[in-house]
């Protein structure tokens, strides 16, 4: 996220080389539409992807949460703006041309994903996004394509409920645009093959191969930054899918007792590296 002036932040992709122990920064990619103000609702993260290019998640920056936008805006402004409006760049993942830099939608309905990993055997994406309150998924999207655009849900479908006491007037007029119906699949959208109520504070997912553990397949660490620890915050959710990518077959959980931001596989050391925020620091998680 890059501010431009006191009114105009916008998603920015930087580049730099490594030259005498400095980073100089370019622009590489942006989308070049202003937001009035700041939140971290924005997405932001990047991976590797098919034909010479690169994955980019956008958040929805709380178009249908935030009071700075319901307050200041007429009605309509969410559905207008929303994750579901292809005239809106918010709450969607993008397929960017590493070379031309040219983009193209991959999906829609994204609240605010901030994790992404593209499995190139199976062509298949896994993203996982923050919900509102309670609702963080964890999402699949086989043989992705620019034409055929899935469409997550959000703010139409949601496991997670807005912000608030739900009696007070300002509440109930978020539920008039973004519903937060309980079921996806009904309302014609992509259902999570994982969502958490109430929330870990989702944030990066890596498929682990059988190399880290002979008995992995299909296994994925899903990063967490959530706050309580009885809750399976602070921790790394272990899951197991079948064959078809289709089925939880095994969930277990590695506790951390720090907010991890982000979480690779390094397959050079067989190792899996965790950037932690309490601390701050790094850590190393190895079987």
């Amino acid at each position: 996220m890059q501010k431009f002036n006191e009114n105009c932040y916008k998603h920015v992709i930087l580049e730099g080389e490594l030259k005498n122990n400095k980073i100089l920064f370019k622009e590489f990619f942006k989308i070049d539409e202003c937001r009035t103000f700041y939140i971290d609702y924005v997405g932001g993260t990047l991976a590797d992807y098919k034909n010479d290019k690169i994955l980019y998640t956008v958040g929805d920056w709380a178009i249908c949460e935030d009071p700075r936008w319901l307050e200041n805006n007429e009605k309509g402004f969410c559905t207008k703006n929303s994750a579901q409006s292809m005239s809106s760049t918010l709450g969607k993942i993008y397929e960017i041309n590493f070379y031309t830099k040219e983009s193209n939608i991959i999906s829609i309905g994204h609240d605010n994903p901030q994790g992404i990993v593209y499995d190139s055997k199976n062509n298949i994406i896994f993203s996982a996004e923050h919900g509102p309150k309670g609702g963080d998924e964890l999402n699949i999207n086989i043989d992705p394509s620019t034409e055929l655009i899935k469409n997550y849900g959000y703010p139409i479908s949601s496991y997670g409920e807005h912000y608030g006491n739900p009696d007070d007037p300002k509440i109930k007029y978020k539920y008039e645009e973004a519903p937060l119906y309980k079921s996806h699949k009904k309302y014609g959208f992509v259902e999570p093959i994982k969502y958490f109520v109430p929330s870990i504070g989702i944030t990066e997912i890596e498929k682990i191969p059988k190399k880290f553990n002979k008995e992995f397949d299909n296994d994925f660490f899903i990063a967490s930054m959530g706050n309580n620890i009885e809750e399976g915050d602070l921790s790394i959710h272990h899951i197991k899918l079948d064959k078809e990518f289709k089925k939880i077959l095994k969930e277990d959980i590695i506790v951390i007792g720090e907010r991890i931001r982000d979480l690779k596989y390094i397959e050079s050391l067989n190792k899996v590296i965790l950037f932690i925020e309490n601390s701050p620091g790094m850590g190393v998680l190895s079987f």
